[in-house]
């Protein structure tokens, strides 16, 4: 999952978003080939009021099918969950990315607090829906104190599965290029997408141990609080 937002935009080719007709149409293609379920990956889909109002109305209808979403939680709220449990949404994949403020702000660009991302956890339940969250680490700039507060923003959020990736910048977009001039770039980072290797390499917390926190990530959000690489506990 990439930021869209002012740090990577410029350098990937913009998208106008589908109506809804055009995705029921396409939802019945795969319900009529024998899908029992339909899933909704654009993470912004949800950002559009109308948009949402129409598609959650329509959609029973239309297609009939379950379906699951992914979103930013900055478009969850009341309304949207109560159209959406309406409409058949039985699971939400909520883009957290990271639990450091300082990331989030300051070198995703996203204004979305704690507190909301906590909202949007209990609200999911509230609507009898289950809650995935997907998570990256290896930013640039980002701590080991960091990745741990994702984590901890994780245990809080109590998911039924939290997804968890190495953060892998766009070519050419701002936050590749100031990792560049700083030489934090790995090999991996110029090679293709969505490869396990870690893409950052700073001072403070080496690929290695980022590699270590990816692996423990699971473990870490559902079982004890054990920091990758000691005995102790945190």
């Amino acid at each position: 999952v990439f930021d869209m937002s002012s740090p990577q935009t410029g350098v990937l080719p913009e998208f106008q978003q589908a109506p809804p007709s055009q995705v029921f149409a396409e939802a019945r293609t795969l319900r009529d080939a024998g899908a029992k379920f339909i899933g909704l990956r654009d993470e912004s889909c949800l950002a559009n009021a109308l948009w949402v109002q129409e598609f959650c109305e329509q959609w029973q209808m239309q297609v009939g099918l379950p379906f699951w979403i992914v979103s930013r939680p900055e478009f969850l709220k009341e309304s949207v969950f109560e159209l959406l449990a309406r409409a058949g949404c039985y699971r939400v994949h909520m883009v957290v990315e990271a639990g450091a403020d300082h990331v989030r702000r300051r070198v995703l660009g996203r204004r979305v607090s704690d507190t909301h991302l906590l909202y949007a956890a209990r609200a999911v339940r509230r609507f009898q829906m289950s809650l995935i969250t997907i998570n990256e680490i290896g930013f640039p700039g980002e701590t080991e104190d960091m990745v741990r507060a994702t984590i901890d923003l994780n245990r809080q959020m109590k998911p039924d599965w939290a997804l968890c990736s190495v953060f892998h910048p766009v070519p050419g977009s701002a936050i590749f290029q100031r990792a560049e001039a700083k030489k934090w770039l790995t090999k991996s980072a110029y090679g293709i997408f969505y490869d396990p290797e870690t893409k950052i390499e700073q001072p403070w917390i080496r690929g290695k141990k980022v590699q270590e926190y990816l692996d423990a990530f699971n473990a870490m959000v559902y079982g004890p609080k054990v920091i990758p690489g000691r005995r102790t506990r945190a």
